[in-house]
């Protein structure tokens, strides 16, 4: 090379041209007459001004140039809010404690917290709560939408459990489910065993958001969870494709083609759950011939009548 800046641009072609980062065997190799103090003198220069970072695979340390629009978007940036930016963004959604970012980066926390400061005044990173552990702030890069871990996805307002919302929505896929559960000409009866339109949760889905039932976009796994909880009140059963009832929940999760139906409920004015004879305080002695007796009870003559 006839100069340094010829070394230091033919070395981050190389790295930025290896998806994996390019290691100093590597370098040397395409190198051979470059004296090693030369070269480790360029690298350290293009890994100060941020043109190439570090990378860790196994025992190795690879070599890789960063694009020009990070360039761009990283420019006037310290070597320190560099190192806390990419181990930031390499949580993507799910977010990066500040106690963690400092034992990867292995800075102290004053460095720690100004960089953090660097990059929010800058816009690059924001702070989300968390509501798994709403006394901690995570960080992420700005562009990234928090995952629901981090949410609670559609079922959280403000960190806080929307129950009315969850009470609400509930509400409507058991009615919908009940709707596609029984003859509608004839509701006390029940469908034969080959029956296959019962509600499913895709189909649940859409009655929900075509109806405008729900502003907030809800997925057929947000449908799932709701219908599970159902499942779980005794509300609702889930049925297989073959018509199992009550299939578990390991293997339900595993296929998407589950169908559900509402359990039909009892009357709470049925006369069997009234009988006297379960909380008579002299049952012990009701015989049919003694002084107790079933036949000269008014209690169970009233009861019988009902």
């Amino acid at each position: 090379m006839d100069s340094n800046a010829e070394l230091g641009d033919f070395i981050y072609q190389v790295s930025q041209a290896a998806p994996e980062g390019v290691s100093m065997n590597k370098l040397k190799e395409l190198l051979p007459e470059c004296p090693l103090e030369e070269l480790v003198n360029e690298i350290n220069r293009l890994l100060s001004c941020g043109k190439v970072e570090l990378l860790q695979k196994g025992a190795d340390v690879l070599y890789k140039g960063v694009s020009q629009q990070e360039l761009e978007l990283l420019g006037g940036l310290s070597q320190d809010e560099r190192l806390v930016y990419k181990i930031i963004e390499n949580t993507a959604n799910e977010g990066i404690w500040v106690r963690t970012i400092k034992i990867k980066s292995n800075l102290p926390s004053p460095i720690v917290n100004r960089a953090i400061k660097v990059l929010e005044q800058k816009v690059l990173i924001k702070s989300i709560k968390s509501i798994k552990f709403p006394t901690r702030k995570v960080y992420m890069l700005t562009h990234f939408t928090p995952s629901s871990d981090i949410t609670g996805g559609p079922w959280y307002t403000d960190q806080e459990m929307d129950m009315d919302f969850i009470e609400q929505i509930s509400n409507q896929c058991y009615n919908m489910i009940r709707a596609y559960s029984f003859p509608q000409h004839n509701p006390g009866a029940i469908y034969s065993a080959d029956h296959a339109k019962y509600a499913t949760a895709a189909k649940v889905r859409s009655f929900i958001m075509d109806n405008g039932i729900s502003q907030v976009d809800l997925s057929v796994d947000h449908i799932e969870q709701l219908l599970n909880m159902l499942v779980y009140d005794g509300k609702i059963e889930r049925l297989s494709p073959n018509h199992d009832v009550g299939a578990g929940f390991e293997s339900a999760i595993k296929q998407s083609n589950w169908m559900y139906r509402a359990v039909r409920e009892v009357s709470k004015e049925s006369p069997l759950t009234d009988i006297p004879c379960g909380r008579c305080p002299v049952a012990d002695r009701c015989t049919a011939s003694g002084d107790v007796s079933p036949v000269t009870c008014v209690y169970l003559s009233k009861w019988l009548a009902y």
